[in-house]
C-alpha cells in the first residue's frame, strides 16, 4: 500500500502558504549592500587603516584643525592605585616615593581578634581567650614600602 502525502510536492519557485497572514520575504541569492550615507566620505578614501588591521603602535596621529596640525603621540601610562592586598607581599608602585617595590608585611591586632576574644570570654573559654592575639590568621595585614616606610595599604580580616 503506497501512501501519498496530503499536500502537493514543492515546485521550483513555489512559496508555501502562510498561516498567520504575514507575507514571506522574497528569497535572494546574496545579501544586498547597505546604501552609502550622504555627507560622510568612505573611511578608505580618508587614509584610515583598513578594517581589521591593528592600529599603529606609538605612531603620531595628525589631526587637521582650522589650518594647523596637531600631533598626538600615544605613550604608556602608569596607574597609581592600590593593588588588591591580601596576606602575601605584592609588587606595586609606592604612592609616597613612586618606586617600584615589593611590599613588606606586618601583622596588627584588628577587629577579628577582638571579636574572637569576646566570643571565647562570653562562652567560658577564659584560659583560651587570648589565643587570637597570638595567631597571625586573626590579625590584620599592613603593607609597607621598604624604601620610605610609608603605608601602602591594609588588608582587614573583617
Amino acid at each position: 500500500m503506497e501512501k501519498t502525502p496530503p499536500y502537493p510536492a514543492p515546485q521550483q519557485g513555489y512559496q508555501a502558504p502562510v498561516s498567520q497572514g504575514y507575507p514571506q520575504p522574497p528569497q535572494q541569492q546574496g545579501y544586498p549592500q547597505p546604501p552609502q550615507q550622504q555627507g560622510y566620505p568612505h573611511p578608505q578614501q580618508q587614509g584610515y587603516p583598513q578594517q581589521g588591521a591593528p592600529p599603529p603602535y606609538n605612531q603620531p596621529a595628525q589631526q587637521q584643525n582650522s589650518g594647523s596640525t596637531t600631533v598626538v603621540v600615544n605613550s604608556p601610562q602608569t596607574v597609581f592605585g592600590a593593588p588588591s592586598l591580601r596576606e602575601a607581599s605584592v609588587r606595586c608602585i609606592c604612592p609616597h616615593c613612586r618606586a617600584d617595590i615589593m611590599t613588606s608585611t606586618t601583622y596588627t591586632t584588628g577587629n577579628l581578634a577582638w571579636l574572637a576574644f569576646i566570643f571565647m570570654f562570653i562562652f567560658g573559654f577564659w584560659l583560651c581567650c587570648f589565643i587570637p592575639f597570638c595567631l597571625d590568621g586573626c590579625k590584620d595585614v599592613v603593607h609597607n614600602c621598604p624604601n620610605c616606610g610609608g603605608v601602602v595599604g591594609r588588608y582587614n580580616r573583617m
